[in-house]
């Protein structure tokens, strides 16, 4: 995969991950009062929880449409899915718990 082709990939990770996100605020939004910083954060949230999946997914080996659903879900996830992964990093590297956890 050339360079241009991966940033392609990348842009449009994030657009799925964002509109995951967009899809939760919706969901909730009889929940919660919507403001501007918490769209903005929970979209930022959503942004890297995407990437994130996207360069897992990329090293895993997915094929770009199971890349797409999985960035479109972590997006919905958030931080419940930046939550998941750092556990599994964690795990994956032998870190110990802390009694935080």
């Amino acid at each position: 995969m050339d360079e241009l082709d991966k940033a392609w990939q990348t842009m449009l990770a994030i657009m799925l991950a964002l509109l995951g996100g967009i899809a939760r605020l919706l969901a909730k939004k009889d929940d919660v009062r919507l403001r501007w910083g918490v769209i903005l954060s929970e979209l930022l949230l959503s942004a890297f929880a995407g990437t994130l999946t996207f360069l897992i997914a990329l090293e895993g080996g997915l094929s770009g449409n199971w890349i797409g659903v999985a960035c479109g879900i972590a997006g919905y996830g958030g931080a419940k899915t930046i939550d998941f992964i750092e556990r599994v990093m964690k795990e994956k590297v032998g870190a110990k718990k802390t009694q935080e956890e």
